[in-house]
C-alpha cells in the first residue's frame, strides 16, 4: 500500500509545476507522513504547534546521512517519540536524544508513549522550568541553566532541534535566543541546528543573532 501511495504522490508531484508553495508544502507532508509511518504503529496525536511532518523527516535524514549521535532538543514532542523510534529501528544504542521541556505534565504524558513504545534506552527526558536568563540581547525566560548543566557539561552535541520554549507572542517572541548562547560551546565539529518557526520575525532576528557568533548559516 506505502509502495502505491509513493508512486501516486511521485506522478501527482509532477504536475505541481506552477503550483504555489502551500500546495507544494502540502504535498511534501503528506509523503513524509507515508515514510514516517514505518516507524511508530500506533496514534499519536499531532497538533498544530508540533513540527511538521517535512521537518522532522529532514531531521531524521540529517541524523542517519551525517551519523548524528548526541541529539538535543529545547521543547518536547511528536519529534521525541520518531528520533528515538529510529534509533531503536536501526538499533542504535549508542544514540540519545536529550529533551528539555518546561512542562511537568506534558513530560509525563510522553513518558507514557516512551514507555509503551519501549524507547526509554534511547530518551532523555529533562524537565526545567522557565527562569531569567542573562544576556546582553533581551528580556526572557529560558530553561533553568542548572538544571541543564548536570546533563550537558561533557557531552559533545551533534544536532540541536529548537521548537521551545513558546515564542508565539510578542513579549516573548525573543524565548530561544538563549539555546545559541548557552549550547554555542558544545558543538562537535560537525553538527546542525533546526530551528522552527522561522517564518515569524523574532526567529528570523534570532538566526541572524546565531549566525554572528556561531559563524553559520540558516537556510
Amino acid at each position: 500500500y506505502i509502495v502505491v501511495m509513493r508512486k501516486y504522490l511521485n506522478k501527482y508531484f509532477k504536475s505541481f509545476v506552477g503550483k504555489s508553495s502551500s500546495e507544494i508544502n502540502t504535498f511534501k507532508n503528506v509523503e513524509a507522513l507515508i515514510n514516517l509511518g514505518s516507524l511508530i504503529d500506533i496514534y499519536i496525536p499531532w497538533s498544530g504547534s508540533a513540527l511538521k511532518p517535512s521537518v522532522i523527516k529532514l531531521i531524521l535524514n540529517d541524523i542517519l546521512i551525517h551519523n548524528r549521535e548526541n541529539i538535543v532538543e529545547c521543547g518536547s514532542g511528536i519529534s521525541t517519540l520518531y528520533i528515538a523510534s529510529l534509533f531503536k529501528q536501526y538499533s542504535l544504542t549508542n544514540r540519545k536524544i536529550y529533551s528539555i521541556d518546561h512542562d511537568d505534565e506534558w513530560i509525563q504524558t510522553l513518558e507514557s508513549y516512551i514507555d509503551r513504545l519501549e524507547l526509554s534506552n534511547y530518551v532523555q527526558l529533562i524537565h526545567a522550568p522557565l527562569e531569567h536568563f542573562e544576556n546582553e540581547f533581551d528580556e526572557m525566560k529560558w530553561y533553568k541553566t542548572s538544571i541543564l548543566n548536570k546533563y550537558f557539561d561533557k557531552i559533545i552535541i551533534d544536532q540541536l532541534i529548537v521548537d521551545g520554549p513558546p515564542a508565539y507572542k510578542e513579549s516573548i517572541k525573543y524565548s530561544r535566543y538563549p539555546a545559541g548562547v548557552y549550547f554555542k560551546d558544545k558543538f562537535g565539529k560537525n553538527y546542525s541546528i533546526f530551528l522552527d518557526d522561522l517564518d515569524r520575525k523574532g526567529e528570523q532576528e534570532i538566526a541572524e543573532k546565531w549566525s554572528e557568533f556561531l559563524g553559520i548559516d540558516f537556510k
